[in-house]
């Protein structure tokens, strides 16, 4: 906790919290097949890495009580999210810089559609649920859109057996 204390003790700490959230999110949701194992693996690191540098710079404190261990390690998972998306940034675009081979195009069947601020499809690929972001520019209803079309992806194979969206359109059933 006094690391956590350390970062947050400055103004600028925020800043560059948000800047990395904000670029997180403001990635493009090209990559669909991404494993698992590695997103744990990104957070294992970023916990142990952030643990260990708490326990170098935790002052020795005799009375310790359960709120101030729950309080910390909750903001130690707290930052290790945020270093992990952090460190997903460049790991995400080399990923798109890695693809190669041919164009594959697959028929997806919708599952669901969520408008609002950021308008989502929801589709399985490969027995696994993917979402990308669509512009609903014809106004479509939710119900049509889950009932009537199908999602047709033309995508390029990458690293970490990850395929990334080259394009995507809504077809007629």
């Amino acid at each position: 906790m006094d690391l956590i204390n350390k970062i947050l003790k400055y103004k600028v700490s925020y800043f560059i919290i948000l800047l990395f959230i904000i670029l997180h999110l403001l990635q493009e949701n090209k990559i669909i097949d991404f494993p698992d194992y590695l997103n744990y693996i990104i957070f294992g690191f970023s916990f142990i890495f952030l643990f260990t540098l708490n326990l170098k710079f935790s002052k020795k404190k005799q009375e310790k009580n359960l709120f101030y261990y729950l309080f910390e390690y909750t903001s130690l998972i707290i930052f290790s999210i945020i270093l992990s998306a952090t460190i997903k940034i460049p790991l995400n675009i080399a990923i798109i810089n890695a693809t190669s081979g041919i164009k594959h195009s697959e028929l997806c069947e919708i599952n669901n559609f969520i408008s609002g601020r950021n308008q989502k499809l929801y589709f399985q690929f490969n027995n696994k649920k993917e979402s990308i972001y669509y512009q609903n520019e014809n106004h479509l209803l939710r119900e049509e859109i889950i009932k009537n079309y199908q999602l047709k992806i033309s995508y390029k194979n990458s690293i970490f057996g990850t395929k990334v969206i080259e394009d995507y359109e809504l077809i007629i059933k």
